[in-house]
């Protein structure tokens, strides 16, 4: 999905960082193992910038935003943060990262907030071959504001599983157990 850019109040809200892309993740040998390449398709949803309609808000209409499936309301705040996401899928493989019980994915970017407070931005993700066959597809669901406590699908407790481990079995069509 290619993002139409977002216009409000004469204002433009850019999503060209969004964009779908190929990256390529190199695993350095380790170990005696060769290094493994993993060539991905990397795609973002609409829910990294833009948030479900709550209960009792009544958004103005030109602040809703859609794609193919949904109409949701345009989130300046996950918009602005979303400007993160490309820097954080591109270290996946430094990161730690947990299986949730849904079996996507989540990382946690520890991100300063002008100087003011570290805050922890939640990035969910989906790892599946490519129907073509030729690569992996990497689809981030999400990203968002961490502000409660192991908020989502995630649990504290669960395991890191790394994320050459994921794009390993995932090309070998293999499961991934969820590390509790």
């Amino acid at each position: 999905m290619f993002w139409k850019p977002f216009r409000f109040e004469g204002k433009i809200y850019d999503l060209r960082h969004l964009h779908p892309r190929k990256i390529t993740y190199v695993h350095e040998a380790q170990g005696g193992k060769p290094e493994a390449r993993y060539n991905v398709n990397l795609t973002y949803g609409l829910h990294c910038f833009t948030h479900k309609e709550e209960e009792n808000e009544k958004p103005d209409e030109a602040l809703l935003y859609s794609d193919d499936r949904e109409t949701r309301v345009f989130d300046f705040n996950r918009w602005h943060l979303s400007y993160e996401l490309p820097a954080i899928i591109e270290s996946l493989l430094k990161r730690k990262c947990y299986q949730t019980q849904r079996r996507n994915f989540l990382t946690v970017g520890m991100l300063d907030q002008d100087g003011n407070a570290v805050i922890q931005y939640e990035v969910y993700f989906r790892v599946t071959n490519s129907p073509k066959g030729d690569a992996i597809d990497l689809f981030v669901e999400t990203g968002y504001l961490r502000d409660k406590p192991a908020q989502g699908n995630f649990r504290h407790h669960n395991k890191p599983v790394g994320f050459a481990v994921i794009l390993k079995k995932t090309r070998e069509r293999l499961p991934i157990p969820l590390q509790k």
